[in-house]
């Protein structure tokens, strides 16, 4: 529960771990779906809980639903599906009905996704009780779809490409990184193999770095990357918006 409101999950700012387990223990939580229909009136009654927490956590429970697919891949604690695989999930099936019907195969066939984890995320949608899960979600009118704009790259360079990141970047977290080449059409995996077609090395890249290099794969440094992805950039992540940017705003 603690992890499915959590930040990198459903993002339901002001239900923290603490809050999870309070309502857990008090039987107001017995599965994800409650968080979406809780009981207000008792919850007044307890200590705490005036009128303007209660508004500002009804206003972020509603604003969860609104999350994309990707997120709530993450929330549901999938066997081997962090928030890399969630997205390449999400993007890959749009939506929950495409994806509770793949195949084991067409999960494979995701650049970066082996057998192992083809096969839990098969196993997890033929459990009746997940799917059961996911409609009283949907019945909650929590979104079970992913943006079309994740599926409309704005140029080709790096359009249907499989990338790694690997060392430390300057100018850019990890997670900008990840986002920009996502909404560029790339896949980014976490492990390099032949299937990779670029390495984005920052410092002290490594053995993916050496592996690249073995394999004959495109390895391209922080400013090689920047140049690239300008005309992928919009209203998001700038170029003006840097690592020390991001920092400086999370403390």
């Amino acid at each position: 529960m603690r992890h499915f409101v959590s930040r990198d999950a459903m993002d339901i700012d002001g239900f923290g771990a603490r809050i999870a387990e309070d309502f857990v223990d008090l039987g107001l939580i017995h599965s994800f779906a409650d968080i979406f229909r809780l009981d207000w009136e008792r919850i007044r009654e307890l200590e705490g809980f005036g009128d303007k927490r209660i508004e500002k956590l009804q206003q972020s429970i509603a604003e969860g639903k609104k999350r994309p697919l990707s997120r709530l891949l993450t929330a549901l604690g999938i066997r081997h599906v962090g928030e890399r695989n969630a997205v390449q999930l999400a993007t890959e099936f749009h939506t929950m009905e495409r994806l509770t019907h793949a195949t084991v195969e067409e999960i494979e066939a995701i650049p970066g996704f082996g057998e192992i984890v083809a096969l839990a995320v098969a196993d997890f949608f033929r459990e009746q009780t997940n799917l059961d899960l996911i409609q009283e979600l949907a019945d909650l009118g929590v979104n079970m779809a992913e943006p079309n704009e994740r599926r409309r790259p704005r140029s080709d360079a790096f359009s249907g490409k499989t990338v790694v990141l690997t060392g430390r970047l300057e100018h850019l977290t990890r997670d900008q990184a990840q986002e920009m080449l996502r909404n560029a059409g790339a896949t980014v995996t976490g492990s390099v193999s032949n299937k990779t077609d670029f390495v984005i090395a920052g410092e002290d890249a490594g053995s993916k770095a050496t592996r690249a290099q073995e394999l004959g794969i495109t390895i391209l440094d922080e400013e090689a990357l920047l140049q690239l992805l300008r005309a992928e950039i919009d209203g998001g992540v700038t170029l003006t918006e840097t690592k020390q940017d991001a920092d400086a705003a999370s403390r």
